[in-house]
């Protein structure tokens, strides 16, 4: 890939209609509130550094999460996995702390050491009663959400794909997990479809329909919009296409040719 493609998404202006929308994929600031237990950690922490020795250290970790913060908030898009640019100052913060809150030699010689010491103890206790609370609480809400998932045997799409696998030579489909799973061949120059190539104008629906009209791939899985595959495949699905199948979302398209049996 040339170097300029690995840079050129995160800085050219929009270009596809479809993203102007100044909503699509904005950062959302109930990110603050999902991520309690990270940020409630991270304002204690900063409350204690302040008033120690250490203070002046604090000024990384909080100019790297006012950077990001400010960033996000005007970049577009925002994806989940930027959560990383966060997590990098709030781990450098409650490193910090732990530093702040270690043992020290001496401690203990004297009444004041002693008091000092347990409310290390103490307020090193509840922060990481915190986090453990809340971690298990993310980690409870995704074990559901993960679980309630439907599994490959048993999705009724991949079934219905299967069908035609000894005819299928050529697969498309922005869902990836069916060439996966199924160890399907897609067209390369759109076998991986990120929004950010549609974003900023490196691939458009029009190219994808061109090389989906040069390459005939067997079967085609396409998302709908109101109960509609996108205008700009619909010459091509009404040529040479039979839908088989549909969801609320997703429609199974085969050639004309291997859905007719012939």
């Amino acid at each position: 890939m040339p170097f300029q493609a690995m840079y050129v998404s995160h800085v050219r202006s929009l270009t596809n209609a479809a993203f102007q929308n100044p909503n699509f994929l904005s950062f959302p600031l109930e990110y603050y509130s999902l991520n309690r237990d990270l940020i409630v950690g991270g304002v204690l922490a900063s409350g204690i550094l302040l008033f120690s020795p250490s203070r002046r250290l604090l000024a990384l970790p909080l100019v790297l999460l006012l950077s990001a913060t400010a960033a996000h908030y005007h970049h577009r898009p925002w994806w989940s996995y930027y959560a990383i640019h966060f997590a990098i100052p709030l781990c450098v913060l409650f490193g910090m702390l732990a530093c702040q809150l270690r043992w020290k030699p001496g401690l203990v010689d004297s009444a004041e050491g002693r008091l000092g010491l347990i409310l290390r103890s103490a307020l090193l206790a509840l922060i990481s009663s915190g986090l453990v609370l809340f971690g298990f609480v993310r980690f409870s809400d995704q074990a559901k959400e993960i679980a309630s998932l439907s599994l490959e045997r048993s999705d009724p799409m991949m079934e219905q794909v299967r069908k035609y696998l000894p005819k299928t030579h050529l697969f498309f489909s922005r869902h990836g997990m069916y060439a996966a799973h199924l160890g399907l061949r897609m067209p390369p120059e759109i076998a991986l479809l990120p929004a950010k190539r549609l974003w900023s104008g490196q691939i458009t629906e029009e190219r994808i329909a061109q090389v989906l009209v040069e390459q005939k791939p067997e079967q085609l899985v396409l998302t709908l919009t109101s109960g509609q595959p996108l205008a700009v495949f619909r010459p091509l699905l009404t040529e040479s296409y039979t839908e088989v199948y549909r969801e609320d979302r997703k429609a199974l398209y085969v050639l004309k040719e291997i859905a007719s049996g012939k």
